[in-house]
């Protein structure tokens, strides 16, 4: 916005400089004086507003998210540029016609500082100017090496997608072990809710039991919620930024050993990723199961967390919570009479639930499922309670068909461009940026994942990674319009 206003006055700055130099070493009225400026400038402003659209109007043509952000700057600075020329080509020789007098008046001290101040660095850069102009084949040999300095320099920099900002708001994550109670998260979230009532940077919180914000699904054994914190001015001191107190909120958290929980800040772009930091899948292609697919994740997450421009490096998968198998005896099944179509939809609709028809009632319509009680779908002894027809129309109990194993797999499976993938969050650590931490990931992949496995980006790490390739085709595209024009 600073340019953009810079901009719009630029050109007209140019006119009034020029019609008080005529007045000043022509003796021209103020009117004779605008005249003849606009001829001598007109063309000259004209391709100041042609060039410099040409270099910024190529972005907007990026698509895109990433096109977005390119395409705000352009038409802004763009549109600058021509309501400048408009003005500088309209407005100002007619104002100066008018304002502008032939006898300058005596203008205050203050300002008379400032015009031979002006005097002197307008001298001295002629005289530098000469000097290179001089010794201008030894000057192009120095600006020749400075483009690959600043190739090494821009390459060094820190980079990333939109810089972090504290928001006033944190997020936080609690994992317990799989297939925890609900009770036991409560208890969990109480303790919580105790270190958070005893933080005096903290207005208020959230806290909600039985939910997994990192996979948005429900779970006993997760919990989360969100922080509010108080306003930007009461917290001056650099520990009680959004930052520090989300480390130092995770230190005291992490002091509780029955879970596992951590503090972060939310995403920089709110609704493109579901926190701050970095997001990723490492795919199976090869399909060999959860359980290989979590062994290296495990690996790839120690790895991870090694690295020193990482920090809460963490995964959505666990395989290990506990589940019950129930199978069918088919040949038992084939024995007693039953169709084992029977025995899946009587399990289906009993301890799941089963859509029967649609009713209406007071102009809305209704669906009807069928469910037994929660009291009786509940523990494993009720499924000796519940009996299916054979062919005969005897009733067999539902206990002598099946068998019920118990075993341990992922509660959520999830998929990424068709493959059997496995979430991987985490952020950079303080005093690193994202390009930094997308970097180092990139680099813990290469060397732990396993051939048949790999690395997808998602959400602001995708976008970022987009935004990088971009950058290059954008410059090259001003500068083939600045040549054209």
């Amino acid at each position: 916005m600073i340019l953009a206003i810079g901009l719009v006055v630029d050109d007209a700055i140019i006119v009034i400089e020029n019609t008080e130099r005529l007045m000043r070493e022509e003796g021209l009225s103020p009117k004779e004086a605008s005249i003849k400026a606009m001829e001598e400038i007109s063309s000259p402003v004209i391709a100041i507003v042609l060039v410099l659209s040409a270099v910024f109007i190529p972005a907007s043509f990026v698509g895109g998210f990433t096109g977005q952000f390119y395409q705000q700057f352009a038409v802004t600075i763009a549109t600058s540029m021509i309501l400048s020329g408009w003005v500088a080509l309209t407005l100002t020789p007619a104002l100066c016609a008018l304002i502008l007098k032939e006898k300058e008046e005596k203008v205050f001290f203050p300002v008379r500082i400032f015009q031979n101040f002006f005097e002197l660095t307008r001298a001295s850069f002629l005289r530098n100017v000469s000097f290179i102009l001089k010794w201008r084949y030894p000057f192009a040999l120095l600006f020749l090496l400075t483009i690959p300095i600043t190739y090494m320099v821009y390459h060094g920099l820190p980079t990333g997608l939109v810089p972090a900002e504290d928001k006033s708001a944190l997020m936080w994550f609690a994992q317990l072990p799989p297939g925890s109670s609900l009770k036991r998260t409560e208890d969990l979230v109480s303790r919580v809710e105790k270190v958070l009532l005893n933080t005096p940077e903290v207005e208020k919180y959230v806290a909600i039991s039985g939910i997994d914000f990192q996979s948005l699904n429900l779970k006993t054994d997760s919990a989360g919620g969100f922080i509010r914190l108080k306003d930007w001015g009461w917290r001056k001191g650099p520990q009680q930024n959004s930052f520090a107190l989300a480390q130092r909120l995770s230190k005291e958290l992490g002091k509780d050993r029955d879970a596992l929980i951590f503090v972060v800040n939310p995403p920089p772009i709110m609704g493109l990723g579901r926190t701050g930091g970095f997001e990723l899948y490492v795919q199976d292609r090869l399909g060999r199961g959860s359980g290989p697919l979590f062994e290296v994740i495990q690996n790839f997450v120690a790895k991870a967390n090694q690295r020193p421009e990482l920090i809460n490096v963490r995964t959505t998968l666990d395989p290990r919570v506990p589940h019950y198998v129930v199978r069918v005896d088919r040949e038992k099944a084939f024995a007693y009479g039953v169709e084992v179509e029977d025995v899946f939809k009587t399990l289906s609709i009993t301890f799941g639930s089963g859509y029967i028809n649609d009713f209406n009632l007071y102009g809305r319509v209704y669906r009807v499922y069928l469910q037994a009680e929660g009291d009786f779908r509940d523990d494993l002894r009720d499924y000796s309670r519940v009996f299916v027809k054979n062919r005969n129309g005897q009733l067999v109990p539902l206990s002598n068909l099946i068998k019920i194993e118990r075993t341990s797999d992922a509660l959520i499976l999830e998929r990424f461009n068709m493959f059997s993938s496995a979430r991987v969050l985490g952020e950079a650590k303080p005093g690193y940026a994202s390009g930094d931490a997308l970097k180092a990931i990139q680099e813990v992949a290469k060397e732990t994942l396993p051939e048949g496995y790999t690395i997808s980006f998602a959400g602001a790490s995708l976008q970022e990674l987009r935004v990088q390739e971009k950058s290059a085709y954008n410059l090259l595209y001003a500068i083939i319009f600045v040549y054209l024009f």
